[in-house]
Parts: C-alpha cells; sequence; structure tokens
C-alpha cells in the first residue's frame, strides 16, 4: 500500500471521527485549552507509548538474529498499531502489529507470539499495579466480590508468568 494512500486514510478517519464528535466543541474545547497541560499530555503519551515498544522490542530479542527487525520499523509498526485501536477493537490492532512484523522476515507465527507476550506482560503488570493499590483503597478492598475477581485475575496472570519466564514451569507444561 502506498504511504500517500495510507496517509490519506489516517486523515480521512481522523475528519470522520472529528466530525462525529460535533467539530465546534472541540474547537471551544481546543480554544479554551492550557497548551502547557496539552503539551504535557502529548510528551507523556510520547513516552507512555515509547516504553511500551521498547518492552516489545526487548521481547524480539528472542528472534534469531538474521530475522529482527531495525528498532525504527518496530517503533513505526507500534504507534501506527496504536493509532489504529482509537477506531478498532485492541484485537484487531495486535493483528496488524503481528501481520506487519512478518514483512520484516519475522515468521508470523513468532510475530505473533511476540505479540501475545506483549499482551501478557501489560494483563500482568496491571495486575500488579491494582495489586499494589489495594492498601490505598480501603472501600474497594472491602469488596468481597472484586477481590476475589482481582485474586483469580492475579492468580491466572502468576501462573501465566511462571509458565512463561520459569524453564521448569515450561517443561511441565509441555510434557503433560
Amino acid at each position: 500500500m502506498s504511504r500517500i494512500f495510507r496517509l490519506l486514510v489516517a486523515v480521512a478517519l481522523t475528519a470522520l471521527v472529528l466530525y462525529w464528535s460535533h467539530p465546534s466543541d472541540i474547537l471551544a474545547a481546543i480554544a479554551a485549552a492550557d497548551l502547557r497541560w496539552f503539551a504535557a499530555a502529548l510528551a507523556l503519551v510520547l513516552v507512555d507509548r515509547s516504553l511500551m515498544a521498547l518492552r516489545w522490542i526487548d521481547l524480539l530479542v528472542a528472534l534469531a538474529p538474521g530475522s529482527r527487525p531495525p528498532i525504527g520499523a518496530v517503533l513505526r509498526v507500534f504507534f501506527v498499531s496504536s493509532f489504529v485501536s482509537n477506531f478498532v477493537p485492541s484485537v484487531a490492532s495486535d493483528l496488524y502489529r503481528a501481520y506487519a512484523l512478518s514483512r520484516y522476515d519475522v515468521h508470523l507465527a513468532e510475530s505473533t507470539a511476540s505479540v501475545l507476550m506483549d499482551r501478557a506482560l501489560g494483563v500482568l503488570s496491571v495486575a500488579i499495579v491494582g495489586a499494589a493499590a489495594l492498601p490505598f483503597a480501603w472501600e474497594i478492598a472491602a469488596r468481597g466480590e472484586l477481590m476475589a475477581w482481582l485474586g483469580l485475575l492475579f492468580g491466572v496472570c502468576a501462573a501465566a508468568a511462571a509458565v512463561i519466564f520459569s524453564e521448569r514451569a515450561a517443561r511441565l507444561t509441555i510434557a503433560s
């Protein structure tokens, strides 16, 4: 797909979203916004996305040396998939990441595995942050049903992490 066509699609989708979002309200909000806060938010988004892309790059180190894509290409794929996820369900942006990475001589199975691992690490991170925040939110910690779900999520994440990061647990999983 040509770069100009992709740019036109991005501009068209952005224009469509802006149109559906009542442009006069958006312009009024932009006019009233403090540009320092806007710049700070933009900087934080760029840092967040870059750190998440670096986590994915760390997962790609496991690839054979000849099949590792350039860092710039990986960053571009990650930022494009982040943009795509604003318009489609996140699963579609993950599919895009796996497919786009496979265009850089990475086997589709390896690129898919790296995206799944990235998602698993993201869920594990959220579970850990949620558990660490509980002492500061007593009203949430007091709700038994929510605590049960959080405990179940944490247990599933811990088991997945054990399988992913422990050779012994991985051997047990593969043996059965």
